[in-house]
């Protein structure tokens, strides 16, 4: 077992977002370091809930701390749609040279 982990394996410091490796350590430490109000400074500071699952998997244990620590958590982990959608037909001429259109002969 290593340093971390006590009788029966619970952990002292788990990982809290397992996309961006964030511990609860990581989280103290930072609210500790930085004058931290809001559970959106906290993850704009950590990157915790910004990995690739985006707080799908850790987003109720970031809201919960929030919550112990006094914060209001609303909005703080909403996703947010892409600023303009794109057609597969303009993402695949974004690759081609000029755009995808042909050049004046």
């Amino acid at each position: 077992m290593g340093q971390d982990a006590e009788v029966g394996g619970a952990d002292r410091d788990p990982v809290v977002c397992r996309c961006e490796a964030v511990r609860v350590r990581d989280l103290l430490m930072a609210q500790d370091a930085w004058a931290i109000d809001s559970l959106r400074q906290l993850k704009l500071l950590t990157r915790a809930g910004m990995g690739i699952c985006q707080g799908r998997v850790c987003g109720s244990v970031l809201e919960a701390l929030a919550r112990a620590w006094g914060w209001d958590p609303a909005g703080a982990l909403a996703s947010r749609p892409p600023a303009r959608p794109w057609t597969m037909q303009a993402a695949l001429a974004a690759g081609k040279p000029n755009g995808g259109h042909d050049e004046e002969r």
